[in-house]
């Protein structure tokens, strides 16, 4: 099955269901801005700007045609609080309980999102319903830790982390224009914004809001 075509190719989006997933890029989006994160309403009320990070997620078990990664995107606030999303996606990959996980980010003073580089986990994968020409998207969407004694297939991408505040020209240039864009908007873009490199062409994936 595949989906519209899309900058760089075609995608071919994943099956539907429980599949296993690697971290392997984990991208500080910086401050959004307000207007930028659902329109800058919530149920009628105002969203103030916050801060966001992109985990790119491969999806070890169904590469595309040609054998390369199949990359899903999640994107999350920069929060932890106990029913945050950070928190829940957090503690399915690192395979914590919820006292572990507070005694992990205790021990540290916070939580830097990088230490989930490597780390897999199953995650329910849906999809979108289909456009007019029949096309679909793959939707990231909960996750739960691996089962006991599951050992997930080694993930084929370069693992790396993109880190807003010191940005890092050769992983910024790497990545699909789409996430550069949503970089560029943040608060620090002023940083990123040298980084451009319009010679760099990568073909992109799917995104999970």
């Amino acid at each position: 099955m595949k989906a519209a075509q899309l900058k760089g190719g075609s995608f071919v989006q994943p099956e539907a269901g429980t599949q296993t997933v690697t971290v392997v890029k984990v991208i500080d989006l910086g401050t959004q801005p307000a207007d930028v994160i659902k329109g800058g309403q919530y149920a009628g009320k105002p969203i103030a700007a916050g801060p966001k990070v992109l985990f790119a997620l491969e999806v070890v078990d169904s590469p595309q045609e040609d054998g390369s990664a199949t990359i899903l995107y999640k994107e999350t606030t920069m929060a932890l609080g106990a029913k945050s999303n950070l928190a829940a996606l957090s503690k399915s990959f690192l395979q914590l309980s919820d006292e572990q996980f507070a005694a992990l980010v205790t021990q540290n003073g916070g939580f830097v999102p990088d230490q989930l580089l490597g780390k897999s986990a199953l995650s329910s994968i849906t999809h979108s319903p289909k456009d007019d020409q029949g096309h679909y998207r793959a939707r990231v969407g909960t996750f739960q830790s691996l089962l006991k004694g599951q050992v997930p297939t080694t993930a084929k991408t370069k693992l790396a982390f993109y880190d807003v505040e010191n940005p890092d020209a050769e992983i910024y240039n790497s990545l699909p224009d789409f996430i550069k864009a949503k970089i560029d908007q943040s608060l620090e873009s002023p940083q990123a914004g040298s980084l451009k490199d319009s010679s760099v062409s990568v073909s992109s994936g799917s995104l999970d809001l």
